[in-house]
């Protein structure tokens, strides 16, 4: 089940005379428990909190990892998690169960607190050794598209100016003798959708890079898979 889809089944399966956490059905306790990244919107490091099924006070209990007093100290007072009825979204409380910080589903399915921009928290279900969410001033510049292998394939400039006639993407770039793997595809623009570095060509194609190590991007889906790796030092 797809997490963008999660606040439409919480809202079918409401009980009313119910207490918060017993709102919902086990399936989906089940299916929205598990390791989350929580994570500034900007890019900066976050940290790894667990959504557990066991009852708590206000919700479900709530595990945190030490490093996410350096995201927010605020975060030190929550105990447990619930889903947040008002708007579809996810909140953590503290022993009173008060509300210390709640979350809005986005549409990419990723989860957003309130906040000015460079104060917003994401709430990400994302894999073991992902410790940021990409952010698109993390990718402008030029990187290098590398089969599984090493062979290089193209380098690619990322913009940070829109491509002809669109607004909520990035122009990209491929430099000449690129490999038809990719020339194929008409790649012309590029965003960040939840975790996931998004190429776009401009006949519908696209590419889904999904976050690797040491700041890398692997498509494990192409044929064949591809990695990118910053080739500027910026």
């Amino acid at each position: 089940m797809q997490l963008r889809h999660l606040s439409a089944f919480v809202l079918a399966l409401t009980i009313v005379a119910a207490p918060a956490h017993a709102q919902v059905s086990d399936d989906i306790v089940k299916a929205t428990a598990g390791d989350w990244l929580l994570a500034p919107e900007d890019g900066r490091p976050g940290c790894r909190v667990q959504l557990r099924t066991n009852e708590a006070i206000g919700g479900y209990e709530l595990r945190q990892s030490p490093s996410c007093l350096g995201v927010r100290t605020m975060l030190m007072t929550a105990i447990a998690w619930r889903f947040d009825q008002t708007n579809g979204g996810i909140a953590f409380s503290g022993p009173e169960r008060e509300t210390v910080i709640g979350f809005t589903e986005k549409e990419d399915g990723t989860y957003a607190s309130d906040g000015a921009p460079g104060d917003v928290l994401l709430l990400i279900k994302a894999p073991a050794g992902v410790s940021a969410v990409p952010n698109a001033r993390t990718i402008f510049g030029t990187w290098t598209a590398l089969q599984s292998g090493g062979a290089d394939l193209c380098r690619i400039t990322f913009s940070d100016q829109p491509p002809p006639g669109g607004e909520e993407s990035y122009a990209l770039k491929l430099e000449d003798g690129c490999d038809e793997t990719l020339t194929r595809l008409k790649l012309a623009s590029w965003r960040i959708e939840g975790l996931n570095l998004m190429l776009y060509g401009t006949e519908g194609d696209s590419f889904t890079f999904a976050p690797g190590d040491k700041g890398t991007f692997v498509a494990d889906d192409a044929k064949p898979p591809l990695m990118l790796v910053r080739r500027d030092r910026r």
